[in-house]
């Protein structure tokens, strides 16, 4: 509309400006494509079965190369900043752990490309043998990507630290928590905790053994020395105590109780009355301890329980009511999430789990299953409502199909374009394949549509085919163009976190190019083969 307004119609010159040369050259391009356009188009009407042939073949290929594109989830985004996940060994106190991380730092801070750290030793659940350290790059985005795994080698033989590379989250105890944002997450179940235990250390053996994963971990933290106290119900009644008493008193003595509150300026400070270390880490003293009875007199803890020392788990972790274990572990920047998975499943096929022992994908392999669910669904819905519209606009249920043709036509080239580019079939390249269903109609409806204007005018079938092409060459061409050129600097990778979205350009650039192409040729012909049918369908209507 505004060229219509701003452009003015002019006299032809004969002064050559460098708008009449670039003019003239688009001109001459386009006046060549269309002399050949036409011999190409009548031959390939006179050759339907070879078109329809080797069309086909085209889309089965496409089919076997999509086979071959990797899939991934939602790719990175590229933020130079990351976190390093810290697990030393179980019960080291913060004073241990701030001197691993301490080393870290050191390594850290000798690296040019790296700005910012900031440390947190602990966790706000009170665990005291992790940390976490947020990394801030001063390089740019696109110098950022694989960082980490170069940085990897240089901290992953850090003696008694367990490390793990993670995107950049939230600080404080939620970092330590879970273990979801990790690509390939194992969730072994079972009852039996000695049972998981030993199959986790089975999983993680082999995780640790396919090549392409790294930072291999699981949740399970080792156990920790602890008092046990066993009481004989029974002995503990016939005395006139019971276990809620024996546990308030060890409570006591152990824990403490609050007497009362020291104020120092605006603190108030808890004043604890507990034993004594002596005696609170002494078993033997502890034993001795003397219990009040319901009885008025007084007995010893160990006239009723006995006390041991063993190693008890720090945490039990369910779900739906079953405990679980969870491993984790990253994937090498520029792997496929479905490769890597499948070499997983292969690896965990060939370990004998113990009889109640299952496990089940989580993280990224979850998620992209519920998200190419729910993308398959929208994609079906796409098409639904192309055809419905097309229907409606042509008052015709067979063209649509003519005109959609050009839908699985433009796959082809977005597989293609994922392949030429090295780039994973992910979440935005999903999104992309579904924006394509809407762009890629426009070419066959421009056949199509001028198809039937010409033929309503008088003109043959194969006359009307032959013009609507030549004379609908230059738009389709323009149109197409225009969208491939708009696409390049998001397939390029211009500006912040491009390779987040490089794929979609990828993928309706390759549609665009392959659909516009197979378009020109092969609607023509389906359009003469299904106006065939449904003619001669009409012959035998009349005849019956």
């Amino acid at each position: 509309m505004l060229s219509a307004h701003f452009f003015k119609k002019v006299e032809k010159s004969h002064k050559k400006t460098l708008s009449s040369r670039f003019q003239n050259l688009v001109s001459k391009i386009y006046e060549k494509l269309g002399n050949n356009y036409r011999p190409l188009l009548r031959w390939a009407l006179k050759h339907r079965k070879t078109m329809v042939a080797a069309t086909t073949a085209v889309f089965l290929l496409s089919a076997y190369l999509f086979t071959v594109v990797g899939t991934g989830g939602t790719p990175h985004g590229e933020r130079p900043e990351f976190n390093l996940q810290i697990q030393t060994a179980s019960g080291s106190s913060l004073e241990q752990t701030d001197k691993i991380v301490r080393s870290i730092e050191k390594i850290l801070n000798e690296q040019p490309e790296i700005g910012d750290i900031a440390t947190v030793v602990g966790s706000t659940d009170g665990s005291s043998d992790v940390a976490s350290i947020n990394v801030k790059l001063k390089i740019r985005t696109k110098e950022a990507r694989g960082y980490q795994d170069r940085l990897r080698p240089l901290v992953e033989d850090i003696p008694g630290a367990a490390i793990t590379f993670q995107e950049s989250v939230s600080m404080g105890g939620a970092a330590f928590a879970s273990m979801q944002q990790l690509p390939i997450q194992i969730n072994l179940k079972g009852t039996d905790l000695a049972g998981l235990t030993a199959a986790s250390e089975d999983v993680k053996l082999a995780l640790q053994n396919i090549n392409g994963l790294v930072d291999v971990n699981s949740d399970l933290r080792p156990p920790k020395p602890e008092f046990q106290i066993r009481i004989d119900r029974d002995r503990a009644s016939r005395l006139g105590t019971g276990t809620a008493q024996i546990a308030s008193l060890m409570r006591s003595f152990v824990d403490g109780d609050i007497a009362s509150r020291y104020r120092e300026a605006e603190k108030l400070v808890d004043i604890r009355v507990r034993a004594s270390e002596d005696v609170r880490f002494n078993l033997e003293r502890l034993s001795r301890v003397y219990l009040p009875t319901m009885k008025g007199s007084s007995i010893t803890l160990d006239q009723v329980a006995s006390l041991q020392t063993v190693n008890g788990p720090t945490q039990i972790k369910r779900a739906n009511r079953t405990r679980q274990i969870v491993i984790g572990a990253n994937i090498l920047r520029g792997r496929a999430l479905n490769e890597i998975t499948q070499k997983v499943n292969a690896a965990l096929s060939a370990i004998p789990f113990p009889k109640g022992i299952t496990y089940e994908f989580g993280g990224q392999v979850e998620q992209n299953q519920r998200m190419f669910a729910s993308f398959f669904l929208a994609l079906g819905l796409a098409v639904v409502f192309v055809y419905m519209v097309l229907a409606s606009q042509f008052g015709s249920f067979v063209q649509p199909f003519v005109i959609m043709l050009a839908l699985p036509l433009s796959i082809i080239g977005a597989v293609l374009g994922l392949l030429l580019a090295n780039k994973l079939f992910d979440m935005v390249a999903f999104i992309g394949l579904i924006m394509l269903m809407g762009l890629v109609t426009k070419n066959s409806i421009l056949l199509v549509d001028y198809t039937n204007t010409l033929r309503k005018r008088g003109l043959k079938r194969f006359e009307a085919i032959i013009e609507a092409g030549s004379t609908r060459l230059r738009p389709i061409l323009m149109t197409t163009l225009a969208m491939i050129l708009a696409m390049i600097p998001v397939a390029a990778g211009f500006g912040t976190s491009s390779s987040f979205r490089a794929g979609i350009g990828y993928t309706i650039i390759g549609g665009l190019i392959s659909s516009t192409v197979l378009t020109l040729v092969v609607v023509p012909v389906v359009y003469s083969i299904l106006d065939d049918i449904v003619l001669k369908l009409r012959r035998k209507k009349a005849e019956n």
